[in-house]
């Protein structure tokens, strides 16, 4: 059976937890649904500005904004990051996901999933979303690594970070994004219309868009394949019935909720959340797979059922920062469900090897994952 992300298993303790570690930057963590919907749902009460502590100090990452530059630097994106857009987007997707099986199938029996499918195609489904070139995968990869890597040096994080920040500002002043990308289209805007992005929050938008998203996105189709391998009834019904892959990709991201460890706030004046008086100033992170397995909400939640038809769950956050990429990860995981159901449906786990989880990082996923198919 696949494991479930082990932050789920706050549910079982209080509403709101008391953090006294050294170490941790939030005072509380908040793990029951409505509370954790509060929480996202309120940015006047709750502030996302938080510095990184890894990120170079020219790095503004738009998540950690508040209004009204974050409202004003959202009302921008939208419009290129809608449903709509994601299907129009639709045939590329699929051509990048048949290309990724045709290298699947090439590597051959024994090889890492995450290594010869999941990460190129995160990848690729990004670059060429956001305008980038998809042959700079190692450079891309490396930095990002050492970004977000827990145990890598404060030093290495940031000069890191400052790398990709001049690759990107490279990218921006080129002005050779492909037609129909989302750096072509705010290039197009910044031309047209009088309210447009700067030169620095374009790199920004672009850093936050492929950090947070290359890890969710990658984790999330590993996730998704390990489940087809390990439940061959859910796998059957969804070959059977393709209607089903939609709600299938929604439940996936429920039960994994991927973005592992707690997201912080900064109360900006005394309150109260869960029955527990929070200060002025204090910080308050709220665990999303803790909200997602509430069991007041979500009737046996460790029950992974691509047919549940409760609350909308709360992976992909909750108000103004609520993910702004979902349109494009929903399309590339329902594409990547269907075709490998089409094309490899025997995938399975190599021998008697265990999948290698990730825990210790921001995202939980899949480290590594031998395959194999009858």
């Amino acid at each position: 059976m696949t494991e479930p992300p082990k932050d789920a298993g706050l549910r079982f303790k209080k509403a709101v937890l008391r953090v006294r570690h050294p170490d941790a930057l939030a005072s509380w963590i908040v793990t029951r649904y409505d509370d954790v919907r509060k929480v996202l749902g309120d940015s006047q009460l709750f502030s996302s500005q938080i510095p990184l502590m890894n990120a170079p100090p020219e790095l503004d990452i738009f998540i950690q904004t508040d209004p009204p530059d974050h409202t004003r630097i959202r009302r921008l994106l939208t419009p290129h990051l809608t449903v709509r857009r994601m299907v129009e987007h639709a045939q590329q997707i699929d051509l990048l996901v048949d290309h990724a099986l045709d290298r699947l199938i090439s590597a051959g029996a024994g090889a890492d999933l995450t290594e010869q499918f999941s990460n190129p195609l995160a990848h690729a489904a990004l670059c060429q979303f956001l305008g980038l070139q998809a042959t700079d995968r190692a450079l891309l990869d490396q930095w990002l690594h050492t970004f977000e890597a827990p145990d890598a040096p404060l030093a290495d994080k940031q000069r890191a970070g400052k790398d990709m920040m001049r690759y990107l500002e490279h990218a921006v002043r080129a002005s050779t994004a492909p037609e129909g990308s989302l750096l072509s289209r705010l290039h197009r805007r910044n031309e047209e219309e009088t309210e447009s992005l700067t030169e620095r929050e374009l790199v920004c938008v672009l850093f936050t868009l492929l950090s947070a998203g290359y890890e969710t996105l990658r984790n999330m189709i590993s996730l998704s394949l390990l489940t087809l391998m390990l439940r061959p009834e859910t796998a059957d019904e969804l070959r059977a019935d393709h209607s089903l892959v939609p709600a299938a990709v929604e439940e996936f991201a429920r039960y994994y909720s991927v973005v592992h460890r707690p997201l912080p706030r900064k109360a900006t004046r005394d309150t109260e959340i869960g029955g527990v008086q929070v200060k002025a100033g204090e910080y308050v992170a709220v665990s999303l797979p803790a909200a997602n397995w509430d069991t007041s909400v979500f009737e046996n939640p460790e029950e992974l059922d691509i047919h549940r038809t409760a609350a909308p769950h709360l992976a992909f956050g909750h108000g103004i920062h609520h993910c702004v990429g979902r349109p494009l990860a929903v399309s590339v995981l329902k594409s990547v469900i269907t075709k490998t159901q089409q094309r490899i449906p025997q995938l399975q786990p190599a021998g008697n090897q265990a999948p290698q989880y990730l825990h210790e990082r921001l995202f939980y996923g899949v480290r590594e994952l031998s395959f194999e198919w009858n």
